[in-house]
């Protein structure tokens, strides 16, 4: 039995003895990539379910896949460092390729000569079969790393063409569970670790469900009340502050100057959303749930009049800003409080290792 089977088989029998399920904690790791290739296909196939099949594109055009493969294939994949091999792009590219990078490897030279950067490989398109290929440096023939490197940046620049990495849909995922899941991160320091209202966990159960199909492994550790709740409460509450203190940035604007009615627009839209989240997290412990609805109303009121002013080619100066003070909703979490368990890893990201 895995940890979070263990931990929701707890929560469950809490439950069936009279806990609340206030939410539950997520977290989830990636294995795609050579070893369990998954096609841009079938990626967005499974997005699609959630809206979000075009985030993932068609295709990578190779050129593409090589400067993705710079910044993903560490150069200890062929075990040296950044102070002994980097890879740059070419300055003088030939007219027959739309990307090339060389490798150089510091070479150490004798006496007081000092120490300079080798051309040590090689990776380009081959236009005519659209892949990334490995060479070694034009008129050069160079080093045993430096070759190996560059086959290892062309074999992850070719994967990527028609395959997805980590990169590809941790954004997605993330856009999934902020926006459409209302989760919030439970310590800032721990991005991707996130506390999901009651209301959608039975959602964010069938999105584990749905992306482990696509080598995302999503970890849903369900929370009764007591457990997580205050510390989830505290992350929600400063979240929405964060949100809130961006609207109040707008209202000066729109006061200040001639806001565009799209901005007024969008604006009114954030203030309604936080409305309607709201009332998700009423149940959570702590959640000042009263204190973020009345501000929010008042933007919304702020936001609506301003824009019935745009509409009517008035000016939005003279309607009356409101206060907007989120000092109150922040705060630091209580040191003694336990934290929620960690999202177990279920598995290694093998992203670049080719």
């Amino acid at each position: 039995m895995s940890t979070s089977d263990h931990l929701n088989g707890i929560a469950n029998n809490a439950i069936s003895n009279g806990a609340s399920l206030v939410g539950a904690i997520v977290g989830w790791t990636f294995k795609v990539g050579p070893s369990n290739p998954v096609t841009r296909t079938d990626a967005r196939a499974t997005l699609a379910k959630w809206g979000r099949g075009d985030a993932v594109p068609e295709a990578l055009a190779a050129a593409d896949g090589i400067a993705r493969a710079c910044y993903e294939v560490p150069v200890s994949a062929v075990g040296a460092d950044k102070d002994t091999l980097k890879v740059s792009k070419a300055s003088k590219k030939k007219a027959d390729t739309t990307a090339s990078v060389i490798v150089y490897e510091k070479a150490e030279r004798e006496g007081e000569a000092g120490e300079g950067w080798t051309p040590a490989g090689r990776c380009r398109v081959d236009v005519q079969q659209g892949v990334a290929v490995a060479l070694a440096p034009d008129g050069a023939t160079g080093t045993p790393r430096g070759l190996a490197y560059a086959a290892k940046l062309a074999a992850w620049a070719n994967y990527l063409i028609s395959n997805v990495g980590s990169r590809d849909l941790s954004n997605v995922l993330t856009h999934i569970v902020r926006e459409q899941l209302h989760g919030v991160t439970v310590f800032g320091e721990k991005a991707g670790t996130y506390f999901i209202p009651s209301s959608k966990v039975a959602d964010v159960e069938r999105l584990a469900a749905d992306v482990a199909a696509i080598g995302i492994y999503v970890s849903v550790i369900r929370q009764t009340d007591g457990s997580a709740a205050p510390v989830a409460a505290q992350a929600a509450t400063e979240s929405f502050a964060d949100r809130i203190d961006a609207l109040a940035k707008r209202v000066a604007e729109c006061k200040a100057r001639n806001v565009r009615s799209d901005g007024i627009a969008s604006s009114l839209a954030e203030a309604v959303s936080i409305q309607s989240e709201v009332a998700m997290w009423q149940h959570v412990a702590g959640f000042q749930a009263d204190a973020i609805a009345t501000i929010a109303a008042e933007l919304q009121a702020f936001f609506a009049a301003a824009a019935s002013a745009k509409d009517a080619k008035g000016s939005t100066a003279g309607i009356p800003a409101p206060a907007c003070d989120t000092s109150a909703l922040r705060g630091e979490r209580d040191a003694d409080a336990p934290p929620p368990p960690p999202a177990p890893v279920a598995a290694d990201d093998d992203d670049g290792a080719i």
